[in-house]
């Protein structure tokens, strides 16, 4: 919790999913597309670990109380090292930034919003929405990649892969 710094107090739960205890579906060899380095078997243990995270967490809510008769609760999901590596594509960017995106955005959300409103290396590492549009997606896109990446066989990064598909699974919104 000490790396959340002031936003901890708002932290209510984290999950940290064994990659090495799941069962992957369909193919766990090669690349996600043709020009990107990233091994489908690592694309797709984020995918499982990013639903797993979603169902406990709001089994979390659920089992706490903590849902509170609310209809949709929002989630965030983002990597825990953000702001510490380039390859997050949010190094410049401020707890002070990502503040105010939340508190703008937060109770208007009823699709799923990025952080940033177009592609770019990293548009998956920090978005939001609510719980249930999170997990129908993030599963549609594990249980479907197999297919999905022949659309995408030469996108430069697979996270355009992410994006694109959210917005083609469902009516997304975008903030900058």
């Amino acid at each position: 919790m000490e790396y959340f710094a002031d936003l901890a107090p708002l932290i209510k739960f984290i999950n940290i999913c064994d990659d090495t205890q799941i069962s992957i579906p369909g193919m766990i060899t090669g690349t996600v597309c043709q020009t990107s380095p990233m091994p489908i078997l690592g694309w797709k243990r984020m995918l499982w670990c990013m639903i797993e995270g979603i169902y406990n967490i709001d089994n979390f809510l659920k089992n706490t109380g903590l849902y509170n008769n609310i209809k949709n609760i929002n989630l965030i999901s983002t990597r825990f090292d953000l702001f510490d590596i380039p390859e997050s594509g949010f190094i410049n960017l401020t707890h002070s930034h990502i503040k105010y995106w939340i508190i703008q955005q937060y109770y208007l959300v009823n699709n799923i919003i990025f952080l940033k409103p177009h592609e770019f290396h990293g548009v998956d590492n920090i978005f939001l929405g609510p719980i249930n549009i999170l997990l129908d997606f993030t599963q549609y896109l594990l249980y479907n990649l197999d297919t999905i990446r022949d659309d995408y066989a030469n996108i430069p990064h697979q996270e355009f892969i992410f994006y694109r598909e959210s917005i083609k699974h469902i009516d997304t919104a975008n903030i900058d």
